[in-house]
């Protein structure tokens, strides 16, 4: 929940205001990514919530501020660049719009994961828990997605390695097809695989599809306490997408630190 403050005018942030309007209407002009950076109290966020006011009723403002999110993903079994899509795809549900595959399949996942992590294969009497440990590292970006196209060319100690991961391989796809909660569902078994490489794709898509419809906004609030792995991941998935830049999607960010001193964009 937001507190509505008071918004002051001023000649920057009036001119922000304009720009991100006017690349919400002709988005080959204008920047993809916005920042407003300064001192905690001087008014980010109130601007933030003037921003909000931007798309207008055909548009839509996704929010996310990630003193709030932070503490929600902090004990999840799920990637927090996956955690943070989810939360963004709830802002772009519209009454016109049944066709949200991004949520069913996360819903399946977040099952499928509890499941797994909770009930043995039907005819076992425990769960494997080192290959249960592998699916979650692979849920929140630890593992490896899969293995290289041509292990048998590596060798010494990389090939052990590549043994290690064929192995560990083969019992994850071995549990996914076994278990009550994926062995039916082979999209599901393919996204628990790489998830955040097939949610990375679902939401892109997703976004592309709404902004046919829509002026779509995006604001990430308090941007100095983004993680590490949500910074790389906007950076290399979702700010260098090609897909986006030419459609009316306008990304706006606010913080106390320029990104030059953020991780990914020094």
């Amino acid at each position: 929940m937001y507190c509505k403050s008071t918004y002051i005018s001023r000649p920057q942030a009036d001119s922000l205001l304009r720009t991100v309007k006017n690349a919400l209407k002709d988005p080959d002009k204008y920047p993809f990514l916005m920042h407003v950076w300064g001192l905690g109290g001087v008014g980010k966020s109130t601007l933030v919530e003037k921003l909000a006011e931007t798309p207008s009723k055909q548009g839509i403002v996704a929010r996310v501020d990630f003193a709030y999110l932070n503490q929600a993903i902090s004990s999840s079994k799920v990637a927090a660049p996956i955690r943070l899509m989810a939360e963004l795809n709830k802002y772009l549900l519209s009454a016109d719009d049944w066709s949200d595959t991004f949520s069913t399949y996360y819903g399946e996942y977040t099952n499928a994961i509890h499941e797994l992590t909770t009930q043995p294969v039907n005819g076992e009497s425990s769960i494997n828990f080192e290959v249960i440990n592998e699916i979650i590292k692979l849920g929140i970006g630890i593992g490896q997605p899969w293995l290289p196209k041509n292990p048998a060319t590596t060798i010494g100690k990389v090939g052990d390695s590549v043994s290690s991961a064929l192995s560990i391989a083969s019992q994850v796809e071995k549990l996914l097809q076994s278990h009550r909660a994926t062995r039916r569902n082979k999209e599901l078994q393919k996204i628990i695989k790489n998830p955040l490489k097939e949610f990375t794709e679902l939401f892109i898509r997703r976004l592309v599809e709404i902004s046919q419809k829509h002026r779509t906004l995006i604001i990430f609030d308090t941007f100095e306490k983004v993680s590490a792995e949500i910074d790389n991941w906007l950076r290399a998935f979702l700010l260098s997408n090609e897909q986006l830049k030419g459609k009316k999607i306008r990304i706006v960010t606010a913080g106390r630190e320029q990104l030059t001193n953020k991780l990914s964009f020094g």
